[in-house]
């Protein structure tokens, strides 16, 4: 008897274990903040432009003793707002 193992590219691997947050809503307000949020575990973040400065702050969300949900959730956040922020010209230097 034979065991058949299946192979997953990276991309697909990341996909399973990162699909509940590739529906992050990313919302511009005031022209200065970008916050992420993921609706179905209530989690949000907001990003301010710092200034005239080519980078994002995170000014509320972050907390301290984040679980391993949380800090998951942050991670792909964080790329939102990055994408988010290239967008706009913000990060351009």
């Amino acid at each position: 008897m034979s065991v058949r193992l299946a192979t997953y590219s990276k991309e697909q691997r990341w996909r399973r274990d990162h699909e509940a947050y590739l529906t992050l809503d990313v919302e511009l307000i005031n022209d200065r903040d970008i916050i992420v949020s993921h609706p179905e575990s209530g989690f949000s973040v907001t990003y301010r432009k710092a200034g005239n400065e080519p980078m994002l702050i995170a000014i509320d969300g972050i907390g301290r003793g984040t679980d391993g949900s949380k800090a998951q959730f942050l991670a792909q956040a964080w790329k939102a707002a990055h994408q988010k922020a290239r967008e706009l010209g913000w990060l351009n230097s």
